[in-house]
């Protein structure tokens, strides 16, 4: 990718997060995340290693993998 490409794409980005469909979308990711891991917290000492667990883990994960990868591409273009 051009440093072109690489700043349009962190435009698009950085537009996509300020739209309030962004902010919607962010806010519903934020909290899924706080879901995640609070079902993986909340659960019994000998369940987290159970498939719940796993569920709950990748739910966060994922989640927070998302939002990292929108905050990296910005940051990449600015």
């Amino acid at each position: 990718m051009t440093e072109e490409q690489i700043k349009e794409k962190a435009d698009y980005l950085k537009e996509m997060l300020d739209s309030p469909g962004g902010l919607l979308l962010f806010a519903h990711i934020d909290q899924e995340i706080a879901d995640g891991w609070n079902k993986f917290i909340d659960m019994p000492v000998d369940s987290k290693t159970s498939k719940a667990a796993f569920t709950a883990q990748a739910r966060y994960i994922v989640l927070k993998g998302i939002k990292e990868w929108v905050e990296s591409e910005i940051k990449l273009g600015e």
